[in-house]
């Protein structure tokens, strides 16, 4: 073949940085999930103290909607730093397509997850 990108699966063609770096992004990724957690955890103990309000006083908590702005905010920078974390490493230290391509994958799918638990929660 005279174009396009040729690998071999032999292993031979992965370089040690590639290998490493892409295992720490692959990693990396949990600690993502984590954050996530603890935003959702602060979430439901504000809608907890909230609710408690509501039925004291029987009336619309007017700060509960600027609270709920302010957490998806704060997962929108959450999805926002890995997919940009991970493609910045990607594009300027992982030279092999394969490892940077399941690398974007994994982080994406994430952010995709973190998304559709928010929307449907």
């Amino acid at each position: 073949m005279k174009y396009g990108v040729l690998i071999q699966l032999s292993g031979s063609e992965f370089r040690k940085d590639d290998v490493r770096i892409g295992l720490l992004l692959y990693f990396l990724v949990p600690t993502h999930l984590f954050v996530g957690f603890l935003i959702e955890l602060v979430a439901s103990v504000h809608a907890r103290s909230a609710q408690a309000h509501n039925k004291k006083y029987d009336n619309k908590d007017p700060k509960l909607r600027a609270a709920w702005a302010l957490i998806a905010f704060a997962h929108t920078i959450n999805a926002t730093l890995s997919l940009g974390i991970t493609t910045g490493i990607v594009y300027y230290r992982i030279h092999h397509p394969l490892i940077g391509s399941l690398c974007q994958f994994h982080a994406g799918t994430r952010d995709i997850q973190v998304v559709m638990a928010v929307a449907y929660s």
